[in-house]
């Protein structure tokens, strides 16, 4: 992929609602597993995992970067 077109799906996929973004990165992180022997941990995936489904059931409410600093400042405060 060069450098141009990965920046076009980059900029795509982060136009995606939380929930779509939780996936594509459950899929990307399961692809690495697939390619390489220094696999993720079978912890690591089941919080990975455990994590998109409380996004994808509402469960959780998503935070933008904003409200997450604003977050951090407020207990740093």
């Amino acid at each position: 992929m060069s450098a141009l077109t990965f920046n076009s799906f980059l900029a795509e996929a982060l136009c995606l609602p939380v929930e779509q973004r939780s996936r594509l990165a459950t899929v990307l992180i399961d692809s690495l597993d697939a390619d390489d022997d220094t696999s993720l941990s079978l912890a690591w995936k089941a919080e990975v995992t455990r994590r998109a489904s409380e996004l994808d059931d509402g469960s959780v409410k998503p935070m933008s970067m904003d409200e997450f600093r604003n977050f951090v400042e407020s207990r740093v405060a």
